[in-house]
């Protein structure tokens, strides 16, 4: 790949390291940043996660290309990264007063985090990029730190679920931001938060909005991403959730149905009502594909995915961006054909269900007749 450094920037800083790292230092840079960004387990749109996926192998490929890396820095270089130090910790000492001083006075809130000076100048229409500059780090390491010391009593004070809620909405603002917060994310900082609303909230509205963001935290964070995370690991995410939502919300048990598949199915539909108020959002379904289908048995993956494909034929044929309708259909039906390629017996089972005369007689459903054509689909 001949692509230099004039093309997408200066490839150490794209991977987040020091010209002076070791070469286990920029692999494990690499690594990480590839695993974020890759097509498959990224959040962000597929054309945009490719673009990114692609400037990383660039810069790696451009730095293994250069033969060692530099082991001398420049004054310049110096007085460079002693610059951004100090920048860092002068927003993280400022960041962690404000934060102080509010829970000192027992007003600290989603406010709070909104009113910190780096936060209050971000704009989330500014292009993404991973890690800003010393300055977002600075003030998220403060929030971070904040977190981790008063979580506990924080919760004990019996707080409103909403309020609850909102902190987190604060707290997913920056990881649009940097890497530091995604990192924290994906090693559970906002877990316990999470896991008081749902424990908290009689309002079904709110639990099930509240694990779409959970599911879309994670998704971004790569915590229950194929690459990252074990199948046990991710089917953990929705268990015990599950039962909290049977027993609150009344699951119907005589379904036959999962608890699990249950709150995916209500998840899903609350997903897609809210998009028929933003079709711009569209994009951000892709959560129900990388995150839910990770916490079924493989029948109910490909029943509710047969399902979400079923939501998607209903949208209007110009609802949204073109392309991302199409990309989300054909991610599931990409997963769908994984799936059915681990499990033959459950490919022979829908492949027979989907035959014409099934069809003709109407003695398949219209969820067995998709997965059916995609039974006997060849992968492309």
């Amino acid at each position: 790949m001949l692509l230099s450094s004039l093309a997408f920037g200066d490839p150490y800083q794209i991977l987040g390291v020091s010209p002076t790292a070791s070469k286990e230092e920029i692999l494990l840079a690499y690594r990480q940043k590839a695993k974020s960004y890759h097509p498959d387990v990224s959040s962000l749109p597929a054309a945009e996660a490719a673009r990114e996926f692609k400037k990383i192998q660039s810069a790696y490929e451009e730095i293994q290309r250069g033969g060692k890396p530099k082991t001398q820095t420049s004054n310049a270089q110096n007085d460079s990264d002693r610059k951004k130090e100090i920048e860092k910790q002068q927003a993280k000492t400022k960041a962690t007063k404000i934060l102080e001083d509010h829970w000192e006075r027992g007003t600290f809130n989603a406010e709070t985090i909104r009113s910190l000076p780096v936060f209050s100048e971000l704009s989330p229409t500014q292009t993404f990029r991973f890690g800003r500059g010393p300055n977002e780090d600075g003030e998220w390491e403060a929030i971070s730190s904040f977190l981790k010391t008063h979580q506990e009593d924080f919760l004990r004070q019996n707080r409103d679920p909403r309020e609850i809620n909102e902190i987190l909405k604060a707290i997913d603002y920056y990881s649009e931001y940097t890497g530091l917060s995604i990192k924290d994310i994906r090693n559970g900082l906002t877990a316990p938060f999470e896991q008081a609303i749902f424990e908290k909230t009689n309002d079904r509205g709110l639990f099930l909005g509240a694990l779409e963001d959970k599911l879309y935290r994670l998704t971004r964070s790569g915590a229950i991403s194929p690459v990252l995370a074990s199948k046990e690991e991710r089917k953990q995410v929705l268990g015990p959730i599950s039962e909290i939502f049977a027993r609150k919300f009344g699951g119907q048990t005589d379904s036959g149905e999962s608890p699990t598949l249950q709150l995916s199915r209500a998840t899903m539909n609350s997903a897609f009502s809210k998009i028929d108020k933003s079709p711009a959002r569209l994009h951000e379904l892709d959560f129900l594909i990388k995150s839910l289908p990770q916490a079924l048995e493989p029948q109910e993956q490909l029943m509710f995915l047969s399902d979400f494909l079923g939501k998607l034929e209903l949208l209007p044929k110009n609802f949204g961006s073109k392309g991302a309708l199409n990309d989300l259909k054909t991610r599931a039906e990409n997963r769908i054909q994984r799936v059915l390629e681990k499990e033959p017996e459950l490919q022979k089972l829908y492949a027979e269900k989907g035959s014409l005369w099934n069809r003709l007689t109407g003695k398949a459903t219209l969820c067995e007749i998709r997965l059916g054509k995609l039974a006997k689909k060849p992968r492309d």
